[in-house]
């Protein structure tokens, strides 16, 4: 299956028409379609603020020229202070269609003083290691800034002959107020079904690590691709929860998700990283993988463990099923259900009668759990995580030294379950 691919050359954008309208500057024109790759111009009109690049040509599968046009506007109300907005559509005026993936790349900007802002791009990839501030600005020498229309090409995923896709904003953050220009290659697919990885981002209310038909799509963050031909490509994750990249081999890939910065810290319910191994289809093509989907649910905030000595009786140890326990460096992460009324039952682990003294020295843990003596059937589950650094305090205080330390929770059913923490 083969894409198609053209270049737009020194687009010039003279950055004082955006501040006063007094400027028709273009850059050369310099239209060349024989090899596949057309180069011409940015043209801005300042009476209407819109930008129209010349129709160009590129080669198909069938040697015979495709015709596309790219149509922008200038956006003001949606893009950062002191930067430029353009909202980018692209148009097929040729008889055949074109198909996802479907992409616009931006590179080779000139001078390197100005380039795009890190959030609004879909996928960076750069030959080396890109620094960025808080801004969105960072070292954009040799990377390629693209921006994803495989979700703009409507319903049918198809950009049909005469149809427009929908627009993505572009934006440029230009500190000194200067010209500047740059190169952009178009990708489209022309045939239907490329080969794809793709997925969703989800909230996982309960936490199985699948998407239940309640759970809405969770949207923002990133995705890093690694695999055949791929060294690592970032892609943006939609505000629908989707995400897409284009693969040209059969492998493994591995995929790594970054969730959105949010007001409250969240955790994965599936496989993170996720690898996807994609097998040949007839044609030697790898065959699409369209759910590698990506769980996530709110993490808990942490609570500090407790000590008690002797009897138990003033712990409430009502009944709970242990559904899932693990470790996270010094966080003891529970997954427990219950039977209640509500499901804001207190919930509080203690450590019981100091160290056992053994080699590994090991702490007997437990968890208090108060029903409220509610009477109801209802089941609720609650995940908590507690922080064990009391214990390394302790254990510090009285060995001198931090060595591995094996933990026994008891269960309310009287399991139990050891795990080891390590320096």
């Amino acid at each position: 299956m083969k894409e198609i691919r053209f270049r737009i050359a020194t687009i010039l954008i003279v950055v004082a028409l955006f501040a006063v309208g007094c400027s028709d500057n273009v850059g050369p024109d310099a239209d060349n379609p024989t090899d596949g790759i057309g180069l011409f111009s940015g043209e801005i009109d300042p009476s209407t603020g819109s930008i129209l690049l010349k129709t160009l040509e590129v080669e198909g599968t069938d040697a015979v020229p495709v015709r596309i046009e790219l149509h922008g506007r200038f956006v003001r109300d949606r893009t950062p202070e002191g930067s430029i907005g353009l909202a980018v559509a692209v148009r097929n005026v040729d008889s055949k269609a074109l198909y996802a993936t479907a992409e616009l790349v931006l590179t080779d900007f000139r001078p390197e003083t100005v380039t795009p802002h890190f959030d609004f791009a879909d996928w960076i990839i750069c030959p080396t290691t890109t620094g960025g501030d808080t801004t969105g600005v960072g070292t954009t020498t040799g990377c390629g800034f693209g921006y994803v229309y495989s979700e703009l090409l409507g319903d049918d995923g198809v950009l049909s002959p005469g149809e427009t896709s929908g627009e993505k904003l572009m934006v440029f953050v230009n500190p000194n107020n200067v010209s500047f220009s740059f190169n952009v290659e178009a990708r489209f697919g022309m045939q239907p079904n490329r080969p794809r990885i793709a997925g969703v981002f989800f909230s996982d209310h309960n936490g199985n690590g699948v998407r239940d038909p309640n759970e809405p799509p969770f949207g923002g963050g990133w995705v890093n691709v690694t695999g055949p031909g791929i060294d690592s490509v970032t892609v943006g994750v939609g505000a629908d929860g989707t995400y897409s990249i284009g693969v040209r081999e059969p492998g493994l890939y591995n995929l790594w998700a970054v969730p959105p910065p949010t007001f409250a810290p969240v955790e994965p319910t599936t496989s993170n990283p996720l690898e996807v191994v994609l097998l040949p289809g007839p044609n030697g093509l790898p065959q699409s993988f369209l759910h590698a989907d990506f769980g996530w649910v709110n993490a808990p905030l942490t609570r500090p463990v407790w000590f008690i000595s002797g009897s138990l009786d003033s712990l409430a140890l009502d009944p709970y099923s242990l559904i899932d326990i693990s470790l996270s460096g010094r966080v003891l992460n529970l997954h427990v259900g219950f039977s209640g009324c509500s499901p804001d039952h207190p919930l509080q682990l203690y450590m019981v009668d100091g160290f056992m003294e053994s080699f590994p020295v090991q702490a007997r843990l437990v968890l208090d759990h108060d029903d409220r003596g509610e009477l109801c059937a209802a089941w609720f589950q609650q995940r908590v995580a507690f922080d064990l650094q009391p214990i390394v305090d302790e254990y510090v205080k009285s060995y001198g030294q931090l060595d591995p330390i094996i933990l026994n929770f008891e269960a309310s059913d009287g399991s139990v379950h050891s795990i080891e923490m390590r320096p």
